[in-house]
């Protein structure tokens, strides 16, 4: 197996982007504000602590099968990059997966950084070869999100069509972006590669710093091969929609743990995930604001649940989602890994 390169600690450090992370913060507690302006924090209480703890369980389940199908489809699309008698270990997939999501909560995007420098790590793999495989990650997502947007535009009331036109406009312009983006990443090497033989560019560039450019464009054509490989596209679909499927699931779980199951319908619960699920592209800390803006503002639009209730709602499902199944898992990694690591003992 090719050893890692370098790792991008430097170009990729959030130290030199801290405003950037303060923005991002003062962003999402103005967003909780706008949620939680004008509802009654006693009735928000009173709605939460009277959610079936049953249902809180199956979405626990939910999440966490989430994360395996996540991990699952990342140890596919990093085949590529190692030998055909060296097998991606699930377990190390799983690990940086729920890492990156732990950070994610506290920094916005800053998980994307330490799923690639964990997994770089723990399976020995050059970080500019596992680097297409998180791209193509994040572009499967936006995919699945912009069909969801699509299929949602066609059972949409009129109602929430009037209070957040924006939905209409999305869903193209994100289902083109993220299709071009997938066929054109695996081409992307190739073509550098044909830039930096130019005459004109061999002239500026030193050979040394050419020869390493081109060593991460032949590592990157390799993570990145996996999503022009024919074979995998029906294995990666299934992944995608069984983990989209679990999404959704969790709002309709959630549904039944608030007892509204009589007021809001399976189609309204179509209707707030997908909304729900925009939030995600909001650059605050895990979500917060954002998810809770629109998981509440969704709710009262489409099925009429009263603030209070919609705020709650909102609420515990994003703790569940974005906090309880992300930290509980990332812990215990930790703490198995760091076992694991006291009883190998030192490398001599």
């Amino acid at each position: 197996m090719n050893a890692p390169e370098q790792s991008p600690h430097k170009e990729l450090s959030p130290r030199s982007g801290w405003l950037k992370h303060v923005i991002a913060l003062v962003f999402g507690v103005g967003l909780l504000w706008l949620a939680f302006r004008g509802c009654n924090f006693a009735e928000i209480w009173n709605y939460a602590k009277g959610v079936n703890p049953f249902y809180l369980f199956l979405i626990f389940l939910s999440c966490i099968a989430t994360h395996l199908l996540r991990a699952w489809r990342w140890v596919f699309l990093l085949k590529p990059l190692v030998p055909a008698n060296h097998k991606v270990s699930f377990w190390n997939s799983f690990c940086s997966v729920v890492y990156g999501y732990a950070v994610n909560a506290v920094i916005p995007k800053g998980g994307e950084i330490v799923r690639l420098v964990s997994m770089s790590k723990m399976e020995n793999l050059p970080w500019a070869g596992v680097l297409p495989t998180l791209l193509i990650d994040r572009l499967l997502d936006v995919l699945s999100l912009a069909i969801m947007t699509g299929l949602t535009l066609t059972i949409l009331p009129d109602s929430v069509k009037a209070a957040m036109p924006w939905i209409t406009q999305v869903g193209i312009p994100m289902l083109a972006a993220a299709l071009i983006a997938l066929i054109f990443l695996p081409k992307l090497s190739p073509i550098m590669r044909w830039f930096l033989n130019l005459a004109f560019v061999q002239k500026l560039l030193p050979a040394s710093i050419k020869h390493k450019i081109d060593e991460l464009m032949i590592q990157f054509e390799k993570g990145s091969s996996g999503v022009a490989n024919p074979v995998m596209y029906p294995i990666i679909t299934l992944i995608t929609v069984l983990m989209w499927a679990l999404y959704w699931a969790n709002f309709y779980l959630m549904v039944y743990g608030f007892g509204l199951e009589n007021l809001v319908k399976l189609v309204d619960t179509v209707i707030v995930f997908t909304i729900g699920s925009v939030s995600n592209f909001i650059p605050t800390p895990g979500s917060v604001g954002g998810f809770h803006v629109f998981v509440k503002e969704s709710l009262m639009l489409t099925a009429n649940v009263n603030p209070d209730q919609a705020m709650a709602f909102a609420t515990v499902l994003h703790l569940m989602c974005y906090m309880v199944t992300t930290f509980i898992p990332a812990g215990i990694c930790y703490l198995v890994n760091m076992l694991n690591s006291r009883k190998k003992g030192p490398a001599i």
